[in-house]
């Protein structure tokens, strides 16, 4: 019966055979190295002017010359960031679709007021509004004997069709 090694031996093993090979293969191979000579202006944020018959590119607030790689750079930053916000704001839609459908299917009957007119009562005078009739997006009226402003409200005129085409 032959003994395993352990797991710390595997990886010491792992760190000789490492030690062994080029060093710069353990490297990434792209560095990103900061620029000393800070302008103090941010050319990412203010855009690129492209001068195609010197094929040279400017910064268009400073005016000061940037290398095409880092425009086209910045070009693909933005681009991305673009694609993400586009793609965050449709997983946003969908997700408020989603929860207006189950909203839907937990209460069926709940109808949005589209609009709303003063019922009055002219024998009255200090207060002549005794009430609002609502009209809901399904098109049936509701009467409403408070002045609270409502968005959202059951309608029992659906709900009963719907109880009686159950029959």
């Amino acid at each position: 019966m032959t003994k395993r090694a352990s797991p710390v031996v595997a990886v010491t093993q792992t760190q000789i055979v490492k030690a062994r090979l080029d060093p710069r293969l353990n490297e990434p191979y792209f560095s990103v190295i900061k620029d000393a000579g800070f302008s103090g202006c941010q050319h990412a944020q203010h855009g690129v002017k492209l001068d195609k018959t010197k094929q040279r590119a400017y910064c268009k607030k400073c005016g000061e010359e940037i290398a095409l790689f880092d425009a086209l750079w910045n070009y693909h930053h933005a681009e991305e960031r673009l694609v993400g916000t586009l793609q965050q704001m449709q997983k946003m839609r969908d997700d408020e679709a989603a929860r207006k459908q189950r909203e839907r299917e937990r209460r069926p009957f709940v109808r949005e007021v589209v609009g709303r007119v003063a019922r009055k009562d002219m024998t009255l005078k200090a207060e002549p509004i005794i009430g609002y009739v609502n009209e809901l997006e399904c098109g049936h009226k509701q009467q409403q004997n408070s002045d609270r402003h409502l968005s959202r409200v059951t309608c029992h005129e659906c709900k009963n069709a719907a109880a009686k085409a159950k029959r």
